[in-house]
């Protein structure tokens, strides 16, 4: 006989997506804000950049005094920023923070993929890992993991090559503009690439019992 308590254990894999914790958004949409006001103000990139580190250091303590969890990801962007950022204001250069995005995505592609084709499935664990705290769990095919991990690979690739032409040809307003059109396309292709994976594959079942009983 089945206990009642065994239905609290199917996945809710509607709730995982929209629990994505997103907190550390609001933090990094502030530094943001900063940096593109800094720059208005004063034209100069040397202390927009100053603007930008001195924020992403506020934003790192914020998260660790409020016991927030950072994932390996948050903290090689957190590095990376303030490695480049002290870089650019040290030498007075700007191209030190504008080279991060390209590094930075062109590792995360690198990564991604070696350790996909090593069969670590990272964006499953990475998501899972981020979704579990959250009281909910993500519940998709290994196909669909993998398909959602090429996707990342080919989105960080693509932002390291458009940073990287920016960058050599174009100007740091520009730049700025592109990083904050990033931010918010950044925001929603996670949610966005879950959902869709997620609409997909609830719809096999139903299609599957369609076709059964049409035959």
């Amino acid at each position: 006989m089945n206990s009642p308590d065994k239905q609290t254990e199917t996945p809710n894999i509607e709730g995982a997506a929209k629990a994505a914790p997103i907190k550390h958004q609001y933090l990094e949409f502030l530094v943001l804000i900063a940096f593109v006001v800094a720059w208005l103000i004063t034209k100069d990139p040397i202390i927009a950049t100053l603007v930008l580190t001195g924020g992403t250091i506020l934003q790192m303590l914020v998260m660790l005094v409020t016991k927030t969890p950072m994932t390996k990801m948050q903290k090689a962007m957190f590095a990376a920023i303030i490695l480049g950022g002290g870089l650019t204001v040290l030498f007075k250069d700007p191209q030190f923070i504008q080279w991060k995005l390209t590094i930075v995505n062109g590792i995360f592609a690198a990564a991604l993929l070696v350790m996909q084709l090593l069969g670590k499935a990272p964006i499953k664990t990475m998501l899972e890992s981020m979704t579990a705290s959250q009281g909910t769990q993500l519940a998709l095919p290994d196909k669909a993991w993998n398909q959602i991990t090429f996707i990342f690979i080919g989105f960080f690739a693509a932002i390291a090559t458009a940073n990287a032409y920016i960058t050599l040809y174009l100007t740091f307003e520009i730049w700025t503009e592109f990083k904050v059109a990033l931010f918010f396309v950044s925001f929603i292709f996670l949610p966005a690439v879950l959902m869709y994976f997620i609409m997909k594959h609830k719809a096999i079942p139903e299609t599957q019992d369609q076709s059964e009983n049409k035959e």
